[in-house]
Order: structure tokens, then C-alpha cells, then sequence
């Protein structure tokens, strides 16, 4: 019997490792493929994110806490992106001009709104949750730690 050393740590091997994240959330126009990011990533923007809320005072129990941490960390999450960026391509299949490379990557994710990087965080995270929804059983009800639930609650 031969045992995966992902089974061991409670990971599936089939798991996806890139996702297309469609942008805007609304009418999209391009698609950008995205490798899944290492736990360790989540983790650091889940530090980024509650630094900058005690930055602003608000505290964990804060009925605001929850929504404010996830659209934070959904913030965040995207500056890692600019390294997992593998392509992108044009939802309407016309060609684009700049080549999908660190710097045009990390130059375009620079020039995004707020709510622009908090739905491109969005996206990843319900690419991973559906990602996972394929790999778990129904009844089993577990949650990949990579995927905080949109009240703000995480199980990293």
C-alpha cells in the first residue's frame, strides 16, 4: 500500500493548483490564471490584515470585525497574486497588448481600485472554496484552511 505525502497532511492530490479568476466581477473582460498560493501565503495576508485593523482600532469582538477582516484579507491576498499570475486572456478572445510578466502583473495590480482588489481576492478564495467543494464529501462538512468564510471566521 503506498500512502501520498499530501494524504498525509490532510490534503487531496488532485486538488486544483491554478484557477482563472474572471475581473471585473461584474461584465467580465479578462480572465487571469492564478496558481493556487501555499498556506503560508493566506497566513501572511491574514497578518497583514489584522495589523491594519488594530491600526484602526477596531478590535475582535467588533460586530464589524468579521466583514472588515475578509474584505481585508481578500484586499491582501492579492498582492501575492502578482507572483502566482501564470497568463491572462481576453474573455472576448481579442489579443492583448501587455505580456502577462512580474512587472506588467504586479504594475496592473498597483493600479487597481480598492473594491477592484478586494473582488480579485474574492474570486481566489471561491475558486478555492469550489475547488474544494469537488475534493470533500458532502457529509463531511470540512473546510480547506485556505478558505476564510465570508463572516470573517478562518480555520488557519
Amino acid at each position: 500500500m503506498t500512502t501520498s505525502v499530501f494524504e498525509i497532511i490532510g490534503l487531496a492530490e488532485n486538488r486544483a493548483m491554478q484557477f482563472d479568476l474572471p475581473f471585473p466581477k461584474e461584465n467580465p473582460k479578462l480572465l487571469i490564471t492564478v496558481r493556487r498560493m501555499p498556506q503560508t501565503f493566506v497566513n501572511s495576508a491574514q497578518f497583514l490584515a489584522d495589523g491594519n485593523l488594530r491600526e484602526r482600532h477596531v478590535a475582535f469582538g467588533d460586530p464589524a470585525w468579521g466583514a472588515l477582516n475578509y474584505a481585508r484579507l481578500c484586499y491582501e491576498i492579492v498582492e501575492f497574486m502578482k507572483t502566482h499570475a501564470t497568463g491572462w486572456r481576453a474573455v472576448d478572445g481579442s489579443e492583448l497588448k501587455e505580456p502577462c510578466n512580474s512587472v506588467t502583473v504586479s504594475r496592473w495590480v498597483d493600479e487597481l481600485e480598492l473594491l477592484d482588489r478586494q473582488d480579485l481576492g474574492r474570486a481566489y478564495f471561491k475558486a478555492v472554496e469550489e475547488d474544494q467543494k469537488k475534493l470533500t464529501p458532502a457529509a463531511s462538512g470540512d473546510q480547506d484552511s485556505s478558505t476564510p468564510s465570508e463572516n470573517g471566521s478562518s480555520t488557519t
